[in-house]
This record gives C-alpha cells, sequence and structure tokens, in this order.
C-alpha cells in the first residue's frame, strides 16, 4: 500500500513537473512567427511602443492575443500595494528613510504598450473594451508623506498609458456609445494637456451618430480650457495690460488667429468667444477671420474657431 502510494505521489509529480513549462508558456501567450506574444510585447516596449515589426505581428494574432494582453494590461502588484499603505502611514524621519518602491517594477510602459498592441488588433480587439476603458481612468496608490498634510495613500497617474488606452478604444469600435462617452469624460481628467488633448483628436473624428454629444465635447472643452494656461502672444495679453475678455483685446485677437503657433491660434479663437457679454458685437470684426480660421490645418483651431462663430 506504501509503494502504491509512494508511486502515485512520484507520478504526481512527474506530471505536475511536466506541465509547468506547458503552462508557462500558456502565460506567455500564442505563438506568432517564432515568438511568444511576450517577445512581441517585450520588444514593443524596448522600442518605446515604435516597433512596427511587434504592432504588425500583433495584428497578424488578432483575437488570440487578447487574453494574454488583458492580463497584461490589467496586472497588479498587490505586494507593492502593501507596502505603499505601511510606508505612507509611517512618522515623517521614518518616511524619509524608508526607500520607495521602484518604478520600474510599477509596469506602466507594459501596460502602455499592452493598450497599443489591442489597438492594433483593432475590432478583433472588442472583447477587451471593458479593461481598456478601466484604463483610461486608473489611478494606483503612491506614497504619500503625512506630516505634508497629504492623504494616508495618494493616486498616482499616468498619463501615456491613460493616452494609448484612448487611442485603442478608438482603432476597436470608434461607434460605440460607451466608448465615446469615455472618452468625452477624458476631457476632464487630470494631465489635460496629455490625455485631453488626445481625446479631442480622436473626438474630432466624431461621427454623425452622435451629433446629441457635441454640446456636451463643447462644454467639457470650455471648462478644461478655462482651467489651463493659454500660450498666447506676450503682445495679447501684455504684462500688465487688460485680462481675457475684454474688447480691447479683440484687434490683437485677430492677428493672433494667424499666428505660427496652433495652440496660440486655438486660443485665440477661444478668447473671441468668451468676450463679456456687452463686449460681444465688437467681436463680429473677427468673424472674416475666424471663418478662415475654419479650414486651419490643426483639427483643434477648427473646432474652437467654429465655437468661437456660434458665440456670435
Amino acid at each position: 500500500m506504501k509503494r502504491r502510494t509512494l508511486i502515485l505521489v512520484v507520478g504526481g509529480l512527474v506530471l505536475v513537473a511536466g506541465a509547468f513549462p506547458v503552462l508557462r508558456l500558456s502565460q506567455r501567450g500564442p505563438l506568432h512567427n517564432g515568438k511568444r506574444a511576450a517577445d512581441w510585447l517585450d520588444e514593443l516596449s524596448r522600442t518605446d511602443g515604435k516597433s512596427s515589426e511587434a504592432k504588425q505581428a500583433f495584428h497578424e494574432m488578432g483575437a488570440r492575443a487578447v487574453p494574454y494582453l488583458v492580463i497584461e494590461l490589467t496586472k497588479k502588484s498587490e505586494l507593492r500595494n502593501v507596502y505603499v499603505a505601511f510606508k505612507s502611514k509611517l512618522p515623517h524621519p521614518l518616511f524619509v528613510a524608508t526607500p520607495s518602491w521602484p518604478l520600474a517594477q510599477w509596469n506602466w510602459q507594459r501596460r502602455r504598450c499592452a493598450a497599443t498592441a489591442l489597438g492594433e488588433i483593432g475590432p478583433a480587439a472588442a472583447a477587451a473594451i471593458p479593461d481598456l476603458i478601466e484604463a483610461v481612468n486608473k489611478s494606483e496608490p503612491f506614497e504619500s508623506d503625512r506630516s505634508t498634510g497629504a492623504s494616508v495613500v495618494g493616486a498616482q497617474w499616468f498619463p501615456e498609458a491613460r493616452i494609448e488606452a484612448i487611442h485603442a478604444l478608438w482603432k476597436i469600435d470608434p461607434e460605440s456609445a460607451v466608448v465615446v462617452s469615455t472618452v468625452i469624460g477624458a476631457l476632464h481628467q487630470k494631465y489635460f494637456n496629455k490625455v485631453g488633448d488626445h481625446a479631442i483628436m480622436v473626438l474630432a473624428d466624431l461621427g454623425p451618430k452622435f451629433k446629441a454629444e457635441i454640446p456636451t465635447v463643447i462644454q467639457n472643452l470650455k471648462l478644461c480650457d478655462k482651467q489651463q494656461p493659454r500660450p498666447l502672444p506676450a503682445n495679447v495679453y501684455p504684462l500688465g495690460g487688460l485680462a481675457p475678455g475684454y474688447a480691447e483685446s479683440v484687434p490683437s485677437l485677430i492677428a493672433a488667429l494667424k499666428d505660427a503657433n496652433p495652440r496660440a491660434r486655438e486660443a485665440a479663437a477661444y478668447d473671441l468667444g468668451t468676450l463679456r457679454p456687452k463686449d460681444l458685437p465688437v467681436a463680429k470684426a473677427a468673424i472674416p477671420t475666424l471663418i478662415e480660421t475654419l479650414q486651419d490645418a490643426d483639427r483643434i483651431v477648427r473646432i474652437t474657431a467654429a465655437e468661437a462663430i456660434l458665440e456670435h
């Protein structure tokens, strides 16, 4: 009986040992052109998401690579989270003396590339939409020193991963109401000049199916723009001069519509649409130039110019 038990135990160990390499390979995703999906993702990460060969490999793998990429996109380090929570509760001297968790182990770069790869797969990656939506709004805890008045645990943003998730969603299903809603919501995010700019880029291609969402997009853009510094030329609002919103600024704003900097043209168009009500009639002088600006090479400038015209 003991011998039989021993044989069963040894046989079980052999089976486990034999299955382990197979299981390990399955966790590295499907095989394509002699390399596992994990190897292709490594290449994409090493090249900062630029490897055309790796992108093509994921495109050809299609839906087969989606489960693996979703795992990489949503992977969390529970050990790191426990460490962050512990360190954040330490008194200031101990907080300073305790080393930070190595940034490389956060693995945000790999998550970013997983989103890029899902975008390259396109509509065949539709199963990943819920996880990409989560990635657009994803934050992780980071170490916070309570002695500075910070909360016990803060929230870490990584704009680049969110940006890639936005582009991936748009490549997979730009006709999805939940995708459009997610991207419109991203306009409110911190790091607007990164995440919001990319959200605007994809929303510029919004189809007629979602025309009812346009007022919400416009309102979100106005709200975000008010929260951001506008890089207008100094001669529009010189130091000690008038603040935005006054009729006296109109001639300079009209001139700024032809500025070489597209963000300055965008800001000028925006300000022409936000004058005080009693000064709006003066801004009518800008309408011909604003109409010309509707042909601007920059999509965001065109949208902002259209908004300004509608205000008049």
